[in-house]
């Protein structure tokens, strides 16, 4: 039996509060897929949320969690800010989660 660490936790309640804002399943955000541009968006919000969490996650352990480096990560991040400001879309993805308590 594998016990949940607090990261895992909060990984999967990001990964379902993303699925229901965007559509897109868990199993494809945890991909190594990136041909699809709707699932790197829906990567990065996760990405967001678990840095933002009230445990304040480090890129390395939201890395780790994700199966990712700790550089895709503050890229993801930062691409997700640049993109908030200019697309609508993804800000009116980005309000749904914030009305779910997490800051993005």
């Amino acid at each position: 039996m594998k016990i949940k660490t607090a990261t895992d936790e909060a990984l999967n309640q990001c990964l379902i509060d993303v699925e229901e804002v965007t559509g897109i399943k868990p199993n494809e955000i945890l991909s190594k897929n990136r041909s699809y541009e709707n699932v790197c968006l829906a990567r990065f919000f996760v990405y967001a949320m678990m840095r933002s969490h009230e445990n304040g996650f480090s890129y390395t352990q939201i890395a780790k969690a994700m199966g990712r480096t700790h550089g895709s990560v503050m890229n993801g991040i930062e691409t997700l800010a640049a993109r908030l400001t200019y697309e609508k879309r993804l800000k009116a993805r980005a309000k749904l989660l914030k009305q779910k308590g997490y800051r993005i």
